[in-house]
């Protein structure tokens, strides 16, 4: 490997590293903070982009990109949930207006694997979210990852009931693709 070719492949990791917090950049800001060229870090970051290593957001700004995304996935032996957590997470959130989250355990830790918020605005204090929780098993009936759903604050009866209900749905989804990949 040439200096130019390990130079690439360190930038390319320390791009990433940086996207890896969840926070948006431009790639000005990424040649900052790697320390890199600015001719460098745009020719590595339209290179990403090709590879879908990295995507641009509305404001121009860099997020990690749906291959990324896919690693993490991966990482946790869940790749085959990362199209359709996406597509069922947001469905869940246009139907019930509420914040869906699928994570997984790590070393004792949760980590967000997915997540797809609801538009609205800070509630005020007196506002109450009822949270529900589903375990998304695997081989075996051992919870692989869990469901989180936010509901509306102050939502009522039935429209919580609604929301539990595409929850389920959404739930039976996952574990569906779960065994489907399973079987390969």
């Amino acid at each position: 490997m040439s200096v130019r070719d390990t130079t690439g492949v360190n930038g390319v990791a320390q791009i990433l590293s940086c996207l890896s917090d969840g926070a948006p950049r431009r790639t000005i800001e990424l040649a900052r903070e790697t320390g890199l060229a600015r001719s460098t870090a745009f020719d590595l970051v339209r290179r990403l982009q090709e590879a879908r290593l990295v995507r641009r957001e509305a404001t121009g700004k860099l997020i990690a990109g749906p291959s990324a995304v896919a690693l993490g996935f991966a990482r946790f032996g869940l790749a085959q949930l990362h199209g359709p957590a996406e597509a069922l997470l947001g469905w869940l959130r246009d139907h019930c207006d509420a914040t869906a989250t699928l994570s997984c355990a790590d070393r004792g830790e949760r980590v967000t694997l997915a997540s797809s918020l609801a538009s609205r605005p800070k509630s005020a204090a007196t506002d109450r979210s009822a949270t529900l929780s589903y375990a998304i098993c695997g081989e075996g009936g051992l919870e692989v990852a869990r469901l989180d759903v936010i509901c509306p604050p102050n939502a009522a009866r039935s429209q919580r009931a609604e929301t539990e209900a595409l929850a389920l749905r959404v739930k039976t989804s996952l574990e569906h693709h779960l065994a489907r990949g399973d079987a390969k």
